[in-house]
């Protein structure tokens, strides 16, 4: 090993080993003068630190010098494996430990590039092309007519009791609904779920992950729908009815849609509340006015000129103007029923043309 080294060192460090040994000053301009190198017993180069006298090892105090060369290359290959394929650091204090190599970092950053070893686990998967979006997601539709369903935490409350947050999301306009939970059974979904109908309108179809709870919910919900037809209880959800889709198990970037906004809404959570705890009546108001804040983000363009219109977000299509904003005092209409039918049809222009931005 002595021998290699020495072959090394002298191949690319000659003229600093003569100055070395003729007790002469080496150049300025030499990559070993901020190192005040050193000629071992041993005719080795080392550094010369200033940690001789602490209890070190010698290879440790005062490292052997290597150029960045063929050897040095086994060097590292040697100490990376030697820490089992680790990265750039692990293999750099492994070097260190007896070698000083001339910019180490950058020098071990170039050789792990090309390990092969690493290359296999660290490869990255390949990036497929997206499929075309599927129907319910591109087709005018009203509000939560298509919709995704996910739940969010558990939450801790002042009790100590622990609440879950359902969320409700429209596949088309991006619109939310949030419901607090006290538990992720099927009994406390169905409750959620009946709520969010009758506050959004009943859907036609529900995408969801393949949670049990809602798959033990698709099944009474179909056992009730059963139930409805066979009694004539009620006519209006036999003709609707609801359409309970699942995505592929294993595939959660199939549930896209909704995770994302379970994340906005988390933001949300940890800006507002940090660790603080609060009621159960508290954190549900919380998480309706962050419904409102997310239902009123921009999801198109914002333009810097004044005379552009200004983005949408998904409550334009619900209430025709953000939830943030206070309303116009112009917009109550007159009491008359001519006015009332211009409103009306003012409404569904708007509202068209709101459906001919987003689309654009």
């Amino acid at each position: 090993m002595d021998y290699w080294i020495k072959l090394s060192q002298f191949q690319c460090f000659s003229n600093e080993i003569n100055c070395i040994k003729c007790n002469k000053c080496i150049d300025k301009s030499s990559k070993l003068y901020g190192l005040n190198p050193k000629i071992d017993e041993k005719g080795l180069l080392r550094v010369n630190s200033r940690l001789v006298k602490a209890s070190l090892d010698v290879d440790e105090v005062n490292p052997i010098i290597l150029p960045n060369d063929y050897f040095s290359r086994l060097i590292v290959l040697n100490s990376h494996e030697r820490v089992l394929h680790t990265g750039v650091n692990e293999t750099l204090i492994q070097t260190r430990a007896k070698f000083w190599i001339l910019r180490a970092r950058r020098f071990i950053k170039s050789i792990l590039y090309g390990c092969r070893f690493c290359k296999k686990f660290n490869a990255y998967p390949g990036k497929e092309i997206s499929a075309s979006l599927p129907p319910d997601r591109v087709e005018k539709s009203q509000p939560f007519e298509v919709s995704g369903i996910d739940f969010a935490g558990p939450l801790i409350l002042r009790d100590g009791s622990k609440v879950y947050i359902a969320l409700f999301t429209c596949a088309v306009t991006r619109r939310i609904h949030l419901g607090l939970i006290t538990s992720l059974s099927a009994e406390c979904f169905i409750q959620a779920f009946r709520r969010f109908i009758s506050r959004r309108g009943v859907c036609k179809i529900i995408y969801s992950d393949n949670a049990k709870t809602f798959k033990r919910a698709d099944k009474e919900l179909k056992y009730l729908y059963k139930l409805c037809k066979d009694e004539n209880v009620s006519r209006f959800i036999v003709n609707i009815g609801i359409t309970w889709k699942f995505i592929v198990e294993g595939a959660p970037w199939w549930g896209g849609f909704w995770e994302r906004l379970v994340r906005s809404v988390k933001t949300c959570l940890k800006r507002i509340l940090g660790k603080s705890s609060l009621t159960y009546e508290e954190l549900y108001t919380v998480l309706v006015e962050i419904e409102a804040v997310i239902n009123s983000r921009p999801i198109t363009y914002l333009y810097s000129n004044v005379n552009e219109p200004d983005p949408l977000s998904p409550s334009h299509f619900l209430t025709g103007s953000k939830l943030t904003v206070l309303p116009s005092p112009n917009t109550v209409p007159k009491s008359s029923k001519c006015d009332l039918i211009k409103r009306w049809k003012h409404r569904l222009l708007l509202l068209d043309h709101f459906w001919k931005r987003f689309y654009k």
